[in-house]
């Protein structure tokens, strides 16, 4: 740069008089120019224009270090309207993309503008919009029965600020680091299943946002997540292993009998059918036959994406039963719920957390000493399979009870649904876990029975 480029100093140097107004160039940038005001000092750019004989005088903003508070406010040089407030260096800068867009035949004015737009478009197009668009979208997919849950979330993990610091930052400017914070902040909690499944999600977002609203959200080429794995952040899925022991699963069923309704009945169930816990929790009396003592799940609520018969023993049907002459007046189809009805019951945190103190408690009414490593509902479902094949239960029936997909060729050619058998398996089970029969509990405040 020359010796005499301007300076801050020499700005302020610069002797300003009533009613005179003068130009200094500045030889530290082609064609900038201060016009030196008695109140302001404002940068313009001399350009010339085909058909004038004299240099165009575009004008950059005000020098913002004479320009008292810097706040934007209008000066008397700076009609139609205000200027930027910039600094010696930010009208180099300005003055340097001006001249290259001028070089390039277009107009800076015009492009300025693009600019600024395009820049309030990328500041509305954020992060927790482009999520909620997302969560918006994930009714209207095909295959849906896990949007409901993947909705939650998505909006408990990314739309909320406190967990989510990345929410009102543009889309354009979430890279892989912000990803990676995003995961290992659940990752590190510690809820690393949660931070895998988040992971998925997110994959699932980026995927749908880069094919439908790339340029809405003026992305770059590259999707971030093609540098993110499960394997680098230390998440990689991990078979679960944990079932319940028999003093385990006894003490389960005396504490789940002990609870009220709505739960109650559902852990219960879980234990009961080997079923999943939104399909039980979700259990509509249109689902059930009592009088052949089966329970059909429709494909629009099975994982399978297909209807599936769960037999029924008769002391399930007696927990169902129990329930079900509980229930009041008017009450909807849906057995399990705190609206009389209308929707399932779907936040297990805290009740679950109440079931576990519970479950261990009875462990200790037998063993004072009883430690319970830890476990979830889920597991319920891996405490039957594994004990299946102890009760003489074959490998093909105790599948089939579990809902399992057939593989290979035994999926094109045998569609046999194994309903007798998986009857029996139950049957079998029922003894195993309940050797004295059904048991529906008392009542709870309220009128309804603890199950």
């Amino acid at each position: 740069m020359s010796k005499r480029a301007m300076t801050t100093e020499k700005i302020d140097a610069l002797p300003r008089r009533k009613g005179e107004r003068y130009e200094v160039a500045d030889p530290g940038c082609d064609r900038l120019w201060l016009r030196v005001g008695a109140r302001d000092i404002v940068f313009v750019l001399a350009v010339r224009v085909e058909g004038k004989r004299d240099p165009t005088r575009l004008k950059l903003g005000v020098y913002a270090e004479t320009t008292p508070g810097c706040d934007g406010s209008t000066s008397a040089d700076a009609k139609p309207g205000p200027l930027t407030r910039l600094t010696l260096e930010q009208a180099r800068e300005k003055a340097r993309r001006w001249n290259a867009w001028i070089k390039a035949g277009l107009d800076p004015r015009a492009e300025d503008v693009r600019l600024l737009l395009e820049a309030a478009t990328r500041a509305e197009a954020t992060f927790g919009r482009g999520v909620q668009e997302y969560c918006a979208y994930m009714p209207t997919r095909e295959k849906n029965k896990s949007a409901p849950d993947q909705i939650k979330t998505l909006e408990r993990e990314l739309l909320d600020p406190e967990l989510n610091p990345f929410v009102d930052v543009p889309m354009a400017e979430i890279d892989d680091d912000v990803i990676k914070k995003i995961v290992m902040a659940v990752r590190d909690r510690p809820a690393r299943t949660s931070a895998f499944n988040l992971l998925k999600l997110m994959s699932t977002f980026f995927n749908w946002i880069y094919v439908e609203n790339r340029r809405r959200y003026h992305l770059g080429p590259l999707n971030p997540m093609a540098n993110v794995s499960a394997r680098l952040l230390g998440i990689g899925r991990r078979d679960r292993e944990r079932f319940l022991s028999e003093p385990e699963r006894a003490a389960f069923m005396k504490a789940a009998v002990a609870t009220p309704y709505p739960y109650g009945p559902v852990y219960v169930l879980m234990m009961k059918t080997a079923q999943r816990e939104n399909e039980v929790a979700g259990m509509r009396r249109s689902e059930l036959d009592i009088v052949n003592r089966l329970w059909t799940i429709p494909k629009e609520r099975y994982k399978q994406d297909r209807p599936h018969a769960v037999p029924l023993t008769e002391s399930t049907v007696a927990v169902i039963q129990a329930v079900l002459d509980e229930l009041p007046e008017g009450h909807g189809d849906c057995l399990f719920s705190n609206d009389n009805g209308q929707t399932p019951i779907s936040n297990f945190g805290r009740p679950v957390a109440e079931f576990r103190k519970a479950v261990l408690e009875e462990m200790r009414k037998v063993d004072p000493g009883a430690m319970m490593p830890p476990w979830q509902l889920e597991d319920t479902r891996r405490t039957v399979r594994t004990n299946l094949p102890k009760l003489k239960v074959l490998h093909e029936h105790s599948e089939a009870l579990l809902g399992h997909v057939k593989v290979g060729l035994n999926k094109t050619y045998n569609l046999y649904e194994y309903l007798p058998e998986r009857r029996e398996a139950l049957e079998r089970w029922d003894a195993d876990i309940d050797p004295d029969g059904p048991k529906t509990g008392g009542r709870r405040s309220g009128g309804r029975r603890r199950c």
